[in-house]
């Protein structure tokens, strides 16, 4: 088996792993964990600071964006949601959660007749979903490469708008994902419990340990919170 090939072996089976995690979450953990992942997003200076939040409308065990994306709208966000096309993937601007209609897989999306695409710049933010995640900004997907071709195409562009994923806790994974080149690192990574800011840290021995550190004090309280529980 290549090094590729191995890779891709290896980003399914943690696919599988870490949705399977995600969907064995309660209504009610999920809920409680979307509410707090939402207060990081609107106290993020990033997000503050952007006018347009490019975001998902959430499906089935995903964090939760209703009250997200009714929140940007309130705030005065332009607030624009993904459109699958074929092999393609555009985001539309909407005005309401109910501007949104099963579509791609029965996921909700804008309508897009008569619409351009709102195109990204710099400045704005993106929300992405994931099936796992890690604390150097990998992220991978549902295998689709919607996302990944997406942001190819606004980068050749020369579009690079800030990169947040939101995840639960159990999708973050322990060491390095095994990504292929065409995966793109986040800038933030967002879970109930954390904010990762993957960039900022810098590649030397001190910021390992620290890093260390962290994983080794969340898998304490994680464990004290499940005897409690």
């Amino acid at each position: 088996m290549s090094k590729q090939a191995g890779k891709a072996e290896g980003k399914k089976k943690l696919r599988s792993e870490y949705l399977k995690r995600r969907n064995e979450l309660s209504p009610e953990q999920r809920k409680a964990a979307s509410k707090k992942i939402r207060e990081w997003v609107f106290a993020n200076k990033r997000y503050k600071a952007a006018k347009t939040v490019f975001v998902y409308a959430s499906y089935k065990s995903e964090v939760e964006t209703k009250e997200l994306i009714q929140g940007a709208l309130r705030q005065g966000k332009r607030v624009a949601v993904p459109k699958v096309n074929g092999e393609e993937m555009d985001f539309f601007e909407i005005q309401s959660w109910e501007e949104l209609f099963p579509g791609y897989q029965g996921i909700l999306e804008p309508q897009s007749a008569g619409k351009e695409p709102v195109v990204p710049v710099e400045s704005d933010i993106f929300l992405l979903p994931g099936a796992v995640f890690d604390r150097s900004g990998g992220r991978i997907g549902y295998g689709g490469g919607y996302y990944d071709r997406y942001l190819e195409r606004i980068s050749a562009a020369g579009s690079v708008p800030y990169l947040m994923a939101l995840g639960f806790r159990c999708q973050l994974y322990s060491w390095k994902l095994p990504l292929e080149e065409h995966d793109r690192k986040m800038d933030c990574i967002l879970t109930e419990k954390s904010v990762i800011m993957p960039k900022k840290r810098k590649n030397s021995k001190i910021d390992w340990v620290a890093e260390i550190l962290e994983l080794v004090l969340e898998l304490v309280i994680d464990f004290v919170i499940e005897l409690l529980d």
